[in-house]
């Protein structure tokens, strides 16, 4: 499984600089990524060459030519984050700490002087010190002494994503409660969709550090019907439809999909990238931030598929 996007998120130290970049220029077509002749959605061939990770994202990947969808996928990736750049300067887009995390979660798969430098612009600003999420991202962040979770898994109450996942961050050392991996897979998870992609990031989080056996979770079956649920007949159209297709297929990945039993969710998103790098649909009237979050979502889930299948080759 794809443990570097799991274990308490260790980030690699930033890259330095090259001295002189090569060149990343998006072709002049209709979608970023550029309109590489794919064959239909399939379980990709084998890779002619290794995918050694950390990925750099400014260059072809080391199996191109012959690896037409990956190397469009990085170049989907490298335009999504032109695209996120873009809206830190935005005034009219109020960001979110799910930016951090996920570009975070981007630079456990690809090295890049733009990832290291969207990063050190986005903590001092999105990074109060307060949220224990930080751990994502900073791996050395610990709870005070005598730590407890507040809250307790009852089934008659809506419980957030985030008591999930911050269990399971801190469960190496304050352990990860039998009454919360039962609430997770009887209560919680919703056939495929976003409580289930958080249900799989925080068992499979809990799993890759060690805390719980992944018999003892109901991660196959948040597997199964993730997948499912991704590739069903209807298409995303708006953008929080695009929304919850990117985190399926991020959160497939976490939850342990084989790479080919993705790959129609990642040509689906290729499809629908603009120009400009975004994936966002919005009808009027909708918060912007929804469309950075559907392009970060995308863009990390890129990532985490890039990322397995150097894994599976």
């Amino acid at each position: 499984m794809l443990s570097l996007l799991l274990a308490c998120g260790r980030v690699p130290p930033p890259t330095p600089p090259p001295d002189t970049p090569p060149p990343d220029t998006p072709p002049p077509e209709a979608s970023a990524a550029g309109p590489l002749e794919l064959a239909p959605a399939q379980s990709p061939l084998p890779l002619p060459l290794p995918l050694p990770l950390p990925l750099p994202l400014e260059t072809p990947l080391p199996c191109a030519p012959g690896c037409e969808r990956e190397e469009r996928v990085r170049r989907a990736i490298s335009s999504g984050i032109d695209a996120l750049q873009a809206a830190t300067t935005d005034p009219g887009i109020e960001l979110r700490l799910d930016l951090l995390i996920g570009i975070s979660g981007v630079q456990q798969v690809f090295s890049s002087p733009r990832l290291d430098a969207l990063r050190a612009e986005l903590q001092p600003r999105l990074d109060g010190g307060g949220d224990p999420r930080r751990r994502l991202w900073d791996p050395d962040h610990r709870m005070p002494p005598g730590y407890e979770p507040a809250w307790r898994p009852d089934p008659a109450r809506e419980v957030s994503p985030n008591h999930l996942l911050i269990e399971a961050l801190f469960c190496p050392e304050h352990g990860f409660r039998d009454s919360v991996i039962d609430y997770t897979c009887q209560v919680f998870r919703d056939g495929g969709g976003v409580l289930s992609g958080h249900a799989a990031w925080g068992l499979s989080m809990a799993e890759a550090s060690g805390c719980v056996l992944r018999t003892e979770t109901c991660l196959d079956e948040l597997k199964d019907e993730i997948v499912a649920s991704a590739t069903g007949p209807e298409p995303p159209s708006s953008t929080l439809e695009r929304d919850r297709h990117a985190e399926q297929l991020l959160f497939g990945v976490m939850a342990g999909a084989e790479p080919g039993e993705l790959v129609e969710v990642v040509d689906r998103l290729l499809a629908l990238q603009r120009p400009d790098g975004g994936l966002a649909q919005p009808p009027p009237g909708e918060d912007p931030w929804w469309g950075v979050h559907t392009t970060l979502a995308a863009v990390w889930g890129w990532s985490a598929w890039l990322g397995a299948r150097s894994a599976s080759r």
